[in-house]
């Protein structure tokens, strides 16, 4: 697809964000290079069809982004227009920061790729720098979301702008940037008030928590849940808000809330709504997202289970 020129289209985000993840962990497990000239040769080309690359004007902001729009439903009235989301960049941007991350931590990497992460650093950093003053700011709580544009500039979900975020603390680990380090930490504050904490020491949140309601929402569906909880993950990598205390509740999530035992899982990442994970309970089309179960497993270093 990104051959083609199409890089518009949400699959090619979903499967930049997911291939570009692993390319990187397959090399970090196998030391194996050519996982990098994958990666390499791969994003250079999605960096061709950043929108001011090939002059796409962004159906809200009535400009040229430093960054990648896609086609997407106007939330007004489901017609077809071109426009940018913090969802897709981040999809796109955060394999590039991990990729940035390796590479600097190697001597002999940098040496060899340095260049090459100069480059992407400021790509990722034009591309964030598209949606700061998107960001609202919840002073009772020292927190702040996203605004969605295309939804009546409601908040835009946390399973859409968590990676986004994520690649927000990784910027400040590389830069040392106190911006990037303000606004992941106010966005990881308001995950954690949108937090309910169950019986059995878990944590559930629900899908588009709002100022308003941060709480009384039901759970998110595991799909969501597993892109929610990069923030966490990536933060306490980095030693930012989260707690092991809190690693270990996620965990739960999984091991408590989801599995139920006997090989069934639950759609959802609460107790207080239970569907078995069978195929006439998924609609037609999230049935390929069922996949996104495997992505819990980046929690098990809270619990090997």
């Amino acid at each position: 697809e990104v051959e083609k020129g199409e890089v518009e289209k949400n699959r090619s985000s979903d499967c930049w964000l997911e291939l570009g993840q692993a390319a990187i962990i397959a090399y970090s497990a196998t030391k194996e290079e050519r996982f990098l000239e994958l990666f390499i040769s791969t994003f250079d080309k999605f960096m061709q069809f950043r929108d001011f690359e090939v002059g796409r004007v962004d159906y809200y902001r009535k400009r040229k982004l430093k960054s990648w729009g896609s086609f997407l439903k106007n939330g007004d009235n489901q017609d077809v227009i071109f426009y940018n989301t913090v969802t897709f960049t981040g999809g796109i941007v955060f394999p590039v920061i991990k990729f940035c991350k390796v590479v600097l931590g190697d001597e002999l990497l940098r040496k060899k790729h340095g260049e090459k992460v100069s480059k992407y650093l400021k790509v990722v950093e034009d591309a964030v720098a598209e949606f700061m003053n998107e960001f609202v700011i919840m002073k009772e709580i020292n927190g702040g979301y996203f605004i969605a544009l295309d939804d009546n500039r409601n908040v835009e979900p946390m399973n859409h702008s968590h990676y986004f975020a994520a690649t927000l603390v990784e910027l400040y680990s590389l830069t040392g940037k106190n911006i990037y380090l303000q606004m992941a930490e106010m966005m990881s504050r308001y995950f954690l008030a949108a937090i309910s904490k169950d019986d059995n020491d878990s944590y559930w949140w629900g899908y588009r928590p709002v100022p308003d309601n941060l709480k009384n929402r039901p759970p998110e569906p595991i799909w969501k849940g597993r892109r929610t909880i990069i923030l966490p993950l990536t933060a306490y990598e980095n030693g930012i808000i989260f707690t092991n205390k809190d690693m270990k509740a996620f965990a739960k999530t999984f091991t408590s809330n989801i599995y139920r035992g006997n090989n069934t899982f639950n759609i959802f990442i609460g107790n207080n709504k239970y569907q078995p994970l069978l195929r006439k309970n998924v609609r037609k089309e999230f049935e390929e997202r069922v996949q996104a179960l495997a992505g819990w497993i980046l929690l098990d270093k809270f619990d090997p289970r």
